[in-house]
């Protein structure tokens, strides 16, 4: 898969993601976001959050497993 085709898959899953979490903005970040992809390589998402109250983080955390990561590159605001 090339970066393009990466980009859209992140950006569906983004838009996903909006639904059950309401997030500012979606990023890329990984072996993709740097353009050195391998065979192997998945697609690395994260997303900038608005502080969130206890329901929220617990719906959002059970749902997502979302872990806090380094961000290399922003996919855009959706």
């Amino acid at each position: 898969m090339d970066k393009r085709e990466a980009f859209k898959k992140a950006r569906r899953y983004a838009k996903l993601v909006k639904e059950i979490l309401p997030y500012k903005k979606a990023v890329l970040f990984g072996s993709y976001a740097y353009g050195k992809p391998c065979e192997y390589s998945d697609i690395d998402t994260g997303f900038y959050l608005e502080e969130l109250d206890c329901m929220q983080r617990s719906k959002s955390d059970t749902r997502s497993g979302m872990r806090r990561t380094p961000v290399a590159e922003i996919i855009g605001h959706l």
